[in-house]
């Protein structure tokens, strides 16, 4: 068959059309969940990370240490009750989940703050040309 001047043939499509199979796969599922994620996060604390990471910081930083004063409290009644320690703080694996949890509360506090440090460096909102300001002129004065 001849083509027509002016006229080009479409080349075959690679994805997509008929015959081809639809991917709505578990994989497909998680990243669009994941793009909805970052949207969210983007939008909501994209110019106050603090806001995000210090709730994540001050929420584990609470839970382990609420842990860490159950141990203190379990260790001080087996101590007063009879007078034998059957209770031993080293062989408890919540010392070390309330010891865990206290580090990565720290770590995600200071991580807020230096997110918000350079939040704030970045994205200045002050004006590049404010020479209204520093000359007193208005804008009908010229």
């Amino acid at each position: 068959r001849r083509s027509e001047p002016g006229i080009k043939k479409s080349a075959e499509r690679k994805s997509g059309g008929s015959g081809k199979r639809v991917d709505l796969g578990v994989r497909r599922i998680i990243k669009g969940f994941l793009d909805l994620l970052t949207v969210y996060m983007l939008t909501g604390y994209g110019h106050r990370p603090q806001h995000f990471l210090g709730t994540l910081g001050l929420t584990c930083f609470g839970i382990s240490g609420v842990s860490t004063l159950i141990l203190i409290v379990r260790r001080l009644i087996d101590q007063f009750a009879d007078g034998q320690i059957d209770f031993h703080l080293h062989e408890s694996p919540m010392l070390y989940l309330a010891l865990t949890g206290v580090i990565v509360g720290i770590q995600l506090l200071m991580t807020g703050f230096v997110a918000e440090l350079v939040t704030k460096q970045t994205s200045k909102d002050e004006q590049i040309y404010a020479i209204q300001a520093s000359t007193g002129l208005d804008k009908n004065d010229t």
